[in-house]
């Protein structure tokens, strides 16, 4: 309820212009007479613990080092504001001497399928009842092209090139993010942000392998695309949600891969690389699988990089190899090791 009544009400200055419902009111209350006075927070000791907290979930976990930088760095801005309006005379955090969990920043080989094993899981998505088929070129694209979902869903026919035979071209223009229609200035419950990290209006061009442009042909043969020109699109025609292709990823990563990879025995299919259960593998985490389905085949790092449009490195923070930009003949080998005939 408390959280609810912060992220709904007391953190969302739109919804300021009515008063909260009496629930709510209660547990802001409760927050209120149980808060800190501003200036307790200029003592080494109080910021201390509140950054301790940061290093645990809700339930008492110990929660994920990137996690805790994560919310460090959300803290810091904080602070950061509080400073410009005047409640401080510097940043409280400056000097503290408080350290961060470390970041395992290096991919374990044996959490990433092989081309052999996604080729599976694919199947396994395009068998399924219901949105299975159509998402299968969804799922595609994230493996094959290093996309994003928010990529995928905002990918438009005017953004292809798929000739009928060899290498394509995608050259992607940004992405579709769930919002909620509490955050956004006119309602909608998605917005179309520009590409991550990057200019408003910046591309991305990103070579894609001939499975994957055979996938995409196939896919508009089937189901068209949208007025708009977007590929992905829900029964009602609108965007997709990420709970929606969550549960269908869901589904299929719980088989198991029969096969051994070239790293290890038999592999819990997609296996989360940042901690969790086995099986737990997110679609966000396409920058490694694609990245580290290449390393595995023997492509050259800097064309790994490439595809999710990561910068060198990222990927050798990761332990991912990098080395110089290749021959004509890399793409070639590409093409092999994302349709599994070079591993």
């Amino acid at each position: 309820m408390l959280r609810r009544a912060l992220y709904s009400w007391a953190f969302n200055r739109k919804a300021w212009a009515t008063d909260p419902p009496e629930k709510w009111q209660v547990a802001l209350d409760w927050m209120q007479r149980h808060s800190l006075p501003v200036s307790e927070l200029e003592e080494p000791d109080v910021l201390r613990r509140g950054l301790d907290a940061l290093c645990h979930k809700v339930d008492g976990a110990a929660a994920a080092a990137k996690t805790v930088n994560r919310k460090k760095a959300a803290a810091n801005e904080v602070f950061g504001a509080a400073v410009e309006r005047g409640y401080f005379t510097q940043n409280p955090l400056n000097g503290l001497r408080w350290t961060a969990p470390e970041v395992a920043e290096e991919v374990d080989p044996d959490c990433v399928p092989n081309p052999a094993q996604v080729a599976r899981l694919l199947a396994a998505v395009r068998a399924l009842p219901g949105r299975g088929p159509h998402l299968y070129a969804f799922f595609g694209c994230m493996y094959y092209a290093g996309m994003r979902p928010a990529e995928v869903i905002h990918l438009q026919r005017s953004q292809c090139r798929l000739p009928p035979n060899g290498w394509g071209l995608l050259n992607l223009k940004g992405g579709v993010v769930t919002a909620g229609k509490e955050w956004t200035d006119n309602g909608a419950v998605h917005e179309i942000h520009s590409l991550k990290r990057r200019a408003a209006k910046a591309t991305r061009a990103v070579p894609i392998p001939p499975v994957l442009v055979s996938m995409l042909r196939d896919h508009m043969r089937q189901f068209g695309v949208a007025p708009d020109g977007r590929l992905f699109r829900n029964a009602a025609g609108k965007y997709i949600d990420a709970s929606a292709y969550g549960i269908t990823w869901r589904r299929p990563r719980r088989v198991r891969a029969s096969g051994r990879s070239k790293h290890s025995g038999p592999v819990p299919l997609l296996r989360q690389v940042s901690g969790g259960s086995a099986g737990s593998c997110q679609p966000p985490d396409r920058d490694v699988h694609a990245a580290m389905g290449g390393t595995h085949g023997g492509l050259r790092g800097w064309l790994n990089g490439f595809w999710p449009g990561n910068a060198p490195q990222l990927l050798v923070r990761a332990g991912i190899p990098v080395g110089d930009i290749g021959s004509k003949g890399t793409f070639r080998l590409a093409a092999q090791v994302r349709s599994g005939k070079g591993t």
